[in-house]
């Protein structure tokens, strides 16, 4: 009888284990409303009110996406502290770009590189851009610099 506690709670122990993992160790995904359900006039918004402000790339298409649960977004992201529920996240995938834009105020929130995963279950989800600013490295011998 002890042989068959002893199995039962061993199962259940290897089971919340794996919950636990599972969902700390999955990718979450985010709170977006998709270009689908955005109208191109509403893109198209974005789009000419974000190039009045910052230089885009030409050749192009961006996701554009609005941001509709910015508590979750900034607890899993800095990248979005200063965003609000409203704003569009614009991506251009091949510049490696991301945009948190409010189009309500004409203002650029963040700008970032984003990395996209290549695993194809990931990615149906938009990966969050992360913030890096990294110095530049300049050659030694390229800079001269004359101290009186």
């Amino acid at each position: 009888m002890k042989k068959i506690y002893l199995i039962i709670y061993t199962v259940l122990i290897v089971a919340v284990t794996a919950g636990i993992v599972f969902y700390f160790f999955t990718p979450k995904t985010m709170e977006f409303t998709s270009e689908e359900e955005l109208s191109q006039e509403d893109v198209d918004n974005v789009i000419n009110g974000l190039r009045d402000n910052i230089l885009l790339p030409i050749e192009e298409e961006p996701f554009v996406a609005i941001i509709n649960d910015i508590d979750s977004l900034v607890s899993e992201q800095p990248f979005y502290a200063n965003a609000s529920n409203g704003d569009y996240l614009v991506i251009y995938p091949q510049a490696a770009r991301a945009i948190v834009y409010s189009l309500d105020n004409d203002q650029i929130i963040n700008v970032g590189p984003v990395e996209f995963d290549t695993n194809a279950e990931q990615q149906q989800a938009v990966d969050v851009p992360v913030e890096t600013f990294e110095d530049e490295v300049v050659d030694d011998e390229s800079v001269s610099e004359e101290v009186e």
